[in-house]
């Protein structure tokens, strides 16, 4: 279960303040992507962490050299197009990828 619900901010920086919030909010993102168990807490705010996403990806998008853009370009299509199907689950996986990509970064 999540610590206290919390909207997204940005504090200090947006894809390390998106990391957190994520790994913060949906502790079981993991665990939800590999075993496809039911995640009422990702499915209630999937709306949610959409707009998140697109918002720290636009400033990546908008403020980044090329080669930064060009790291992040596949995780804004996979979100994009996940988020269009409304498929959680490949939501889920995707979103999972772009955190562990802020990490590698």
């Amino acid at each position: 279960m999540a610590s206290q619900r919390k909207p997204f901010q940005i504090k200090t920086h947006h894809k390390y303040d998106f990391r957190d919030w994520v790994q913060d909010q949906f502790p079981e993102l993991g665990k939800y992507r590999q075993e496809q168990v039911e995640y009422p807490d990702f499915s209630e705010r999937f709306h949610e962490i959409h707009s998140a996403a697109m918002s720290v990806l636009d400033i990546i998008m908008a403020r980044s050299a090329l080669p930064v853009r060009q790291y992040y370009e596949q995780d804004l299509e996979n979100l994009r197009l996940a988020y269009q199907e409304r498929d959680k689950l490949k939501y889920a996986r995707h979103l999972d990828a772009f955190v562990s990509a802020i990490d590698v970064e």
